[in-house]
């Protein structure tokens, strides 16, 4: 049996630790690989929550956007005075 002095066990060891960083290396450059190519799908994704969820409340911005403006625009006397026009557009077509 061949005994091995001290510095070629350690030779030996920084060789395998050498490897091992390799191998590591390599599968750190296929994992930012990935992640590069599906970075344009993160984008994505974090552009259309914040479509979902501006301001913190549910539901698409522009749909949003367009219903607060008719809670503006709508208010309780223009509702009453709307709705009186149409009963009395009623009232005339069916009144005998």
């Amino acid at each position: 049996m061949v005994k091995k002095t001290g510095y070629e066990e350690v030779a030996v060891l920084l060789g395998e630790i050498r490897d091992a960083q390799i191998d590591l290396k390599k599968q750190v450059d296929a994992l930012e690989s990935t992640l590069d190519k599906r970075e344009h799908i993160d984008k994505m994704v974090y552009e259309n929550r914040l479509l979902l969820s501006g301001n913190g409340k549910p539901g698409f911005a522009a749909t949003r956007d367009k219903v607060e403006s008719w809670d503006k625009k709508f208010t309780a006397l223009s509702l009453l005075v709307v709705g009186n026009i149409a009963v009395s557009i009623l009232v005339k077509l069916y009144s005998p």
